[in-house]
């Protein structure tokens, strides 16, 4: 066998080991995932189930939306309902209840609002005066190293249609999708990715964004 034979037989048989090592990790972890501190990823349904990986979520024939880590209590901060309540009211009971409060959205229009994150506040959409629904913000045991300083630099997406906005998370190379709509909710997975931009849009163009 000559020299470059014994190379090529050596460059196939460190292939095979690797691709056997990688197959064999895979099947024993099952297809569980993990974040960055080492704890596992658990998912969870609207109903409470928990599901340890992606496969079992799907095989529930769940879709993308409907089950996610967000979904799982223990990375949810757990408030009091506030819809139906007056501005006001609302506002006394999340101070009572030793949580920040604030309207982003009045009758259809976004409100100017900061774009840091506060774990446990509040962010209420109000129609002819009364919340008719909110989101509550809330830490992800994902580590993001997204620094603020970072997460100001898509600010140019303001004012620019889904469209444009789209083109320019392309060219920033990070993912884009609308959350909001028009003050409607759209369907949007639970999984994370860092960087990523949803956007709050109204009459197609960007009013307002959140950066994971």
């Amino acid at each position: 066998m000559t020299q470059k034979n014994i190379i090529i037989a050596l460059i196939i048989l460190v292939l095979a080991i690797g691709a056997y090592l990688l197959f064999a990790n895979e099947n024993k972890n099952g297809g569980i995932e993990y974040y960055a501190d080492g704890t596992q990823i658990v998912y969870c349904d609207e109903n409470g189930n928990r599901y340890n990986t992606v496969a079992d979520a799907k095989a529930a024939g769940l879709t993308d939306a409907e089950y996610g880590a967000t979904y799982c209590p223990e990375n949810n901060t757990a408030t009091e309902d506030y819809i139906g309540m007056n501005t006001t009211d609302a506002e006394t009971k999340a101070k009572s209840a030793g949580v920040m409060f604030r309207v982003v959205m009045i009758d259809g229009q976004p409100q100017p609002t900061t774009r840091d994150f506060r774990e446990g506040r509040i962010n209420a959409t109000v129609i002819n005066g009364t919340v008719t629904e909110y989101f509550v913000e809330t830490n992800s045991p994902i580590v993001n190293n997204t620094s603020d300083a970072e997460k100001t630099t898509n600010d140019a997406i303001i004012g620019m249609t889904t469209e444009n906005a789209e083109l320019y998370a392309e060219s920033q190379n990070v993912d884009f999708r609308v959350g909001t709509a028009d003050g409607e909710p759209q369907p949007v997975t639970l999984d994370y990715r860092s960087g990523r931009i949803t956007a709050e849009t109204v009459n197609d163009v960007v009013v307002g964004y959140t950066v994971e």
